[in-house]
């Protein structure tokens, strides 16, 4: 990652603050430096303290009432772009990086100037690392999705697609400006780009 580039890792944590430190412990294993990690607790009764002790950099937010994934999200996004930030990168508590993998979609984001954001592949956690999703199409007139990265396709390709999972995600925060926030009704959420 470029040394003047700012980034800020916002994490939705529901009940799960103990997947939480260990993708915090694969972050920093892989990563290397991180401008800042904004943790939203959701829980009914908060667990952020249990993060906190074992990861006391990090920012925690304290949700008065779990409103869902993309009201979290949208509290933590809102915090980050307070501060000068270039991107912001959504992750799942139960994401555990196994490499560098911000490197490779900072990199296409600088190489695809008009492209808001950007999302790995993503898969399972078992030994045959079956690929779970990397984006998909839309089909608008019959309803529903379908995968368009075969189970075989190349880690280093790029692809163009209809919408990307939530579980990683980076944004450009430049992007997210100009737009709008996630919808907060909607208690999860589909990112859809067509």
């Amino acid at each position: 990652m470029n040394v003047d580039t700012t980034l800020a890792i916002v994490i939705v944590n529901y009940r799960s603050w103990r997947m939480v430190c260990r993708c915090l412990k694969s972050l920093k294993v892989h990563l290397g430096r991180i401008t800042k990690v904004i943790v939203v607790d959701n829980s009914e009764e908060p667990e952020g303290d249990n993060i906190v002790a074992q990861y006391p950099e990090i920012e925690l937010i304290t949700s008065a009432v779990n409103r869902g994934f993309a009201a979290g999200c949208n509290l933590g996004i809102k915090r980050a772009l307070e501060d000068d930030i270039d991107y912001i990168l959504l992750l799942n508590p139960d994401t555990r990086a196994e490499s560098d993998f911000l490197e490779v979609l900072l990199k296409v984001l600088a190489h695809h100037s008009a492209a808001g954001m950007v999302g790995p592949m993503i898969v399972y956690d078992t030994p045959q690392r079956e690929l779970w999703n990397g984006g998909g199409r839309l089909n608008w007139f019959a309803g529903g999705t379908r995968k368009i990265i075969p189970a075989n396709g190349k880690e280093d390709e790029v692809y163009q697609v209809s919408f990307l999972s939530g579980c990683t995600l980076l944004l450009r925060a430049e992007a997210v400006r100009q737009v709008v926030f996630l919808f907060d009704h909607v208690f999860l959420h589909l990112y859809v780009m067509d």
